[in-house]
């Protein structure tokens, strides 16, 4: 909602720098996109739904985000996705199995 993503973003740069490398070729795709389409969208602080919501009338073609976005969100999903699978990158919740079990006997 306030599109505060720093902490999600310096998770898997440290766990799997290769997924921040894929989200930085992928935010800048988007921003070129936006740009092709002449949507131009100011924001104060952190370009989320907040800043969305109150630049709606200084923005030109600001409706082009929401299904700019839904394009990307499922792209972002099936790049990771293969990513994490094909390269076996570490992620939350994929631990193995055995640091599992020790963790709940100690």
């Amino acid at each position: 909602m306030t599109g505060v993503t720093e902490p999600i973003e310096f998770s898997f740069m440290f766990i799997a720098p290769l997924l921040y490398v894929i989200h930085a070729v992928l935010t800048a795709v988007s921003m070129a996109i936006t740009w092709a389409f002449g949507v131009h969208a100011g924001f104060t602080f952190s370009a989320g739904a907040i800043d969305y919501g109150l630049n709606w009338n200084l923005a030109t073609k600001p409706w082009l985000i929401i299904p700019i976005g839904l394009v990307f969100a499922a792209i972002y999903y099936v790049v990771f996705r293969f990513a994490i699978v094909k390269f076996n990158l570490p992620t939350p919740g994929r631990e193995p199995e055995e640091e599992l079990e020790d963790a709940t006997k100690a």
